[in-house]
């Protein structure tokens, strides 16, 4: 929805008000109740519970009048005679109001409203989206696919298993919807899509007032229509589940034409053995190598933010900064990377990436934990400490690098390389081409140390 908006202001010593104008270029709806003294009563929003033309503005509100419409004067008429004209007057509409708020200076303002919405998916290839606001606490959904299952009474504790699902709630008057999500949340949740009362705003969900816990289960408020829709083709489906996907963010709503089950994206990052971390930096994107721990649980899908420490987690020690983060660190410290990689998880990081500095190649370090670990390179590191800008990673599965890095590895011992210079020529070219399938400055810097040791250790012998 695109609005201009002209303000004019008259100021005078006493402050009088203002006059102003609102130009709505589109035949839509204008989503107020006007008194019979032409006042701004009340806004009426669209089935989904989106703000109609004027109140979008920003600019109208509650107890504002109606001046004139496309310049022709309201004064003197009775309601009724207004509202023809406001059905009846052309495109684009200039409405012209008076308000008691005083403004200093003129305006021009241009809207784009950039909507978040919620898509629903069921089986044969049917879906639909609504209008959705989330809270403003709880962890912001990922862009995949969920299954949605309708819970009938989030009051209390819940029976089923809800593990990486969102659930569909009634708004209810028995509890809070903070205590609704905390309960979901205990149930296994990933979030709570939330049905507001009949006839009530949709606004994102703040946490009470000197409220000490933390909720990480997000609220997702639709309207009641939207929810009965979504009800009734949750209803429909004897068989086959009804999934939801999220576009309440840029970058969701940048990839909302890709529909992915989340189950589908964790399931190939959890049988990967390497792969891309896909570093978002500013506006730019990077790619580095990863190698996955044998022993560890699978790297979490979606962006996440990325924390570079310098310092060892040796001693237990209290961190609220690392709660959903990937934390960076050394393999050389003062303690085991098991120790480390344990108090991090008790911190709250979801994901550990290990370097190891006496390393030329990318290789794992044997590692028993039940946190999700990945090991990258020194170079990998030394350009990601580099950043003084907030940095997010994403990890998507590519088994490619788990060859070229066992290659590396096996030609690091100096008995494969040949005796004679030709024969070392030959070898490094073909391993070059090999590495040029998915080429990195990692694996050719890699690859340039090995050769130039084995032409040091054969020239010597």
């Amino acid at each position: 929805m695109l609005l201009l908006l002209f303000l004019h202001t008259l100021v005078c010593a006493a402050c009088p008000g203002s006059i102003y104008s609102v130009l709505v270029p589109k035949a839509e709806p204008l989503g107020v109740v006007l008194s019979h003294r032409l006042r701004v009563q009340s806004f009426v929003h669209d089935p989904q519970g989106r703000a109609r033309a004027l109140e979008a503005t920003g600019l109208v509100e509650v107890g504002d009048a109606l001046l004139s419409v496309n310049e022709q004067s309201t004064e003197g008429l009775t309601l009724a005679a207004v509202v023809a004209i406001l059905q009846q007057a052309p495109v684009p509409r200039n409405l012209t109001f008076w308000s008691t708020r005083c403004a200093v200076e003129e305006l021009v303002v241009e809207q784009e409203e950039e909507e978040s919405l919620v898509t629903i998916y069921a089986k044969e290839n049917w879906k639909e989206s609504f209008y959705a606001v989330k809270s403003e606490f709880g962890k912001a959904p990922l862009c995949f696919m969920y299954p949605l299952v309708l819970v009938m009474d989030a009051c209390k504790q819940l029976p089923m298993n809800l593990t990486n699902s969102y659930v569909l709630v009634q708004s209810s008057t028995r509890c809070s919807a903070h205590q609704q999500a905390i309960i979901v949340g205990q149930a296994g949740a990933i979030g709570m899509v939330l049905a507001q009362f009949e006839g009530k705003k949709l606004k994102p969900l703040e946490l009470p007032q000197n409220f000490t816990r933390t909720i990480d289960t997000p609220v997702i408020m639709v309207s009641t229509t939207s929810a009965a829709q979504m009800i009734s083709t949750m209803v429909s489906q004897s068989q086959g589940e009804v999934l939801i996907q999220f576009a309440l963010t840029r970058d969701c709503l940048e990839q909302s034409d890709v529909a992915v089950l989340a189950a589908t994206a964790q399931q190939k990052l959890a049988q990967a053995k390497s792969g891309n971390i896909i570093a978002f930096i500013d506006s730019l994107q990077q790619s580095f190598e990863y190698l996955s721990a044998d022993n560890s649980s699978p790297l979490p899908i979606g962006k996440h933010k990325l924390i570079v420490s310098m310092n060892d987690f040796c001693m237990p020690q209290a961190v609220r900064y690392l709660r959903e983060s990937i934390v960076m660190i050394s393999a050389t410290s003062a303690c085991s990377i098991t120790t480390q990689v344990e108090i991090l998880a008790d911190n709250g990081a979801i994901g550990v990436l290990i370097y190891n500095p006496t390393s030329k190649v990318l290789a794992r370090i044997p590692i028993q934990t039940t946190v999700a670990v990945a090991f990258i390179s020194m170079s990998t590191f030394l350009r990601l400490r580099a950043e003084t800008s907030i940095v997010y990673v994403e990890f998507e599965p590519n088994n490619i690098h788990e060859h070229h890095f066992e290659a590396l590895r096996a030609v690091a011992d100096m008995s494969k390389w040949p005796r004679s210079d030709y024969g070392r020529h030959v070898l490094y070219h073909r391993l070059r081409r090999s590495l040029a399938e998915d080429a990195s400055d990692a694996k050719y810097a890699a690859l340039d140390a090995i050769k130039e040791e084995a032409d040091a250790h054969h020239q010597s012998s």
